[in-house]
């Protein structure tokens, strides 16, 4: 399980401006969290900024790939992040049905 960020924990305009930054790709991790302290007052290490990004890319990175706009999931970041814990919720509800069918029809 992914263990929360203080970076979760951003006012969502700046997150949104960070998460765009990290899918365009246009900066070292040191130089976002100069950005972030420079620009907005908030101070986190390279470390914690290279730990978020890594986060962000697993999670966004292929909808990069597949042609959407960085800016466009960025702005939509959260929203995206309940879809894909309701995805994962009904995968695992998907797999206990068919459990519990096999159980229920292999007895009849």
């Amino acid at each position: 399980m992914k263990t929360k960020s203080k970076l979760d924990g951003l006012p969502s305009p700046i997150k949104a401006e960070l998460i765009a930054k990290i899918l365009a790709a246009s900066a070292t991790y040191e130089e976002l969290a100069a950005w972030l302290y420079e620009a907005h007052g908030q101070r986190h290490s390279k470390s914690a900024v290279g730990r978020f990004a890594q986060a962000v890319k697993s999670l966004h990175g292929g909808l990069v790939d597949l042609g959407m706009s960085p800016t466009v999931l960025a702005n939509h970041a959260g929203r995206l992040e309940k879809l894909g814990a309701l995805l994962v919720q009904r995968a695992f509800l998907d797999r206990r049905i068919s459990a519990l069918q096999k159980v229920i029809f292999d007895d009849v």
